[in-house]
């Protein structure tokens, strides 16, 4: 069994049985998990169609600004990102932030469409993949007023790579009311001098616990929370 590493720090992408000479033939022998199926860029606003193999290398070259690859191994990984407050008009921010966990490649997307944020987890692997696996994100919005700040959580499942932008969005659409819960734990967590220095209004900070589940079982996570269909979380 071949192993290629991807133009991607750290990782390395299981060939299997696919013939990079009889790329047709390999599709429809086994389309749901074949390296050579194409899937959609996860970036917003890229409508770029490749193959799974060559997802990493697509970011990295056009979406460099907005993608963060680490070589992180750790089930465990806390993010930060800028905050666009208060401006309609203002830029509709995007980020991906990639790292390794248990021999595959995650991504966390993170994305605002003012004034809704959007978050949620993809590994780059199909369905089978994906399903090994669930998250949780913690998230914690800092804001130079106390009273401003916002704390939610998001318990459920992560996406295979080939599941679209847009249909990850409206699914979310319907499900997603997740202002109101509070994480216990941030109650108290005072904005930095570090961040204040940042120069930026306000940060999220997301924790993603990723954990490995029976498929059997999917429906149970964390904390005995109740799952919750999108992958994704929005707030206002």
């Amino acid at each position: 069994m071949s192993v290629e590493l991807l133009h991607s720090p750290g990782f390395k992408i299981d060939r299997g049985n696919c013939d990079p000479r009889k790329k047709e033939e390999c599709k429809k022998r086994h389309p749901a998990s074949c390296i050579y199926r194409k899937v959609e860029c996860p970036a917003r606003k890229c409508s770029d169609i490749m193959f799974v193999e060559d997802v990493c290398k697509h970011l990295e070259h056009f979406h460099y600004n907005s993608t963060v690859f680490t070589t992180i191994d750790s089930a465990r990984l806390s993010c930060r990102f800028p905050i666009n407050v208060g401006n309609p008009k203002g830029p509709h921010n995007s980020f991906d932030h990639s790292w390794l966990y248990d021999g595959q490649r995650f991504f966390a997307r993170f994305q605002q469409v003012y004034p809704v944020w959007y978050s949620w987890v993809y590994v780059i692997g199909d369905s089978e993949i994906a399903q090994r696996y669930s998250c949780q994100i913690v998230a914690i919005s800092a804001q130079e007023k106390p009273t401003m700040r916002l704390r939610t959580r998001y318990v459920g499942p992560i996406h295979p790579i080939d599941t679209p932008k847009k249909q990850v969005r409206t699914k979310s659409a319907n499900s997603l009311q997740l202002s109101h819960l509070v994480v216990d734990e941030y109650k108290n967590m005072d904005v930095t001098s570090a961040e204040r220095e940042s120069g930026f209004n306000s940060f999220l900070r997301i924790d993603y616990r990723i954990r490995k589940v029976d498929r059997k079982y999917l429906s149970v996570y964390e904390s005995g929370e109740s799952s919750r269909s999108s992958g994704v979380f929005r707030f206002n």
